[in-house]
């Protein structure tokens, strides 16, 4: 009975301390946001430890949208939502893709960005892989090894598409993208699995020329911060300082600062998801 009783005031406990997210930021005059120390180019950190990226500017307009310093937490990949979920963070700088599992946990921001599932693999490599990979049958049953980050979905949306190819695939499973690209380089796998755009951010300040991302897209994804679940008035302020950002001049250079220039398809898809006024 006892234990009982104390789950029923955790429960009702639990809304009331997510509901007054925005109090305590007025009252305290700060936001803690989360970011990943390697998730660049969404967050990262500097030579200096300072963090930087995508996400952590986005996070920085909301901070300055509701008049509150930033206070950044650094948070690990396995434990960021946790973080968001238990109240040590206000706000979550990676962006991360909503899915049903994962809203079990906390609530999302509008759209920040829209990306998918995508390959690198190397320039110098088969040209029939390369065929394969973007989406062209192979004539005969073929044998490849692919890598994904160990513990993401990642390999099972692609596994399922590319079996139906009629590929042969071994998985050698990686701790991080870096590690992908290091057995790529030395042949001990033929392509990386893994967001498009931190492929091409990887490939882009690698030391290396000869590897290529592909165009294809395994997947189609958006991505959103996180918050917690419950507060809808915290998160509508989120949502329209995102907004509003999406909608101003000034977001066309944050976005080229991360991303390259957008075209206007880019922009209108940040102006579309962005609340009216």
């Amino acid at each position: 009975m006892q234990a009982f009783l104390a789950t029923l005031l955790m429960l009702a406990v639990a809304p009331s301390m997510a509901a007054g997210t925005l109090e305590r930021i007025k009252a305290g005059g700060e936001i803690k946001l989360g970011y990943g120390a390697e998730a660049r180019p969404f967050s990262f950190q500097d030579s200096g430890g300072k963090p930087l990226g995508y996400g952590v500017d986005l996070c920085t307009r909301v901070a300055a949208a509701l008049s509150a310093k930033p206070r950044f937490v650094q948070v690990t990949r396995p434990q960021r939502l946790a973080a968001v979920a238990e109240g040590k963070i206000d706000l979550l700088c990676d962006a991360v893709v909503p899915t049903p599992a994962s809203r079990q946990q906390v609530s999302y921001s509008i759209p920040v960005f829209a990306t998918g599932i995508s390959a690198v693999v190397r320039a110098n490599g088969t040209a029939r892989l390369q065929e394969i990979l973007a989406g062209r049958p192979p004539s005969t049953r073929q044998a490849h090894t692919f890598s994904f980050m160990a513990g993401t979905r990642v390999e099972q949306a692609v596994v399922e598409r590319l079996h139906k190819q009629q590929l042969d695939i071994s998985v050698l499973p990686v701790k991080d993208y870096q590690s992908g690209l290091d057995a790529l380089l030395v042949e001990r796998t033929d392509a990386l699995f893994g967001d498009r755009a931190l492929l091409l951010d990887l490939v882009k300040r690698g030391p290396r020329s000869d590897l290529r991302v592909l165009d294809r897209y395994f997947t189609h994804e958006t991505l959103a911060l996180a918050l917690a679940r419950g507060d809808d008035d915290f998160r509508l302020a989120v949502d329209q300082a995102l907004s509003r950002l999406f909608r101003a001049e000034e977001f066309r250079g944050l976005y080229t600062r991360w991303f390259g220039e957008p075209d206007e398809e880019t922009l209108s898809l940040f102006r579309m998801s962005a609340l009216p006024e």
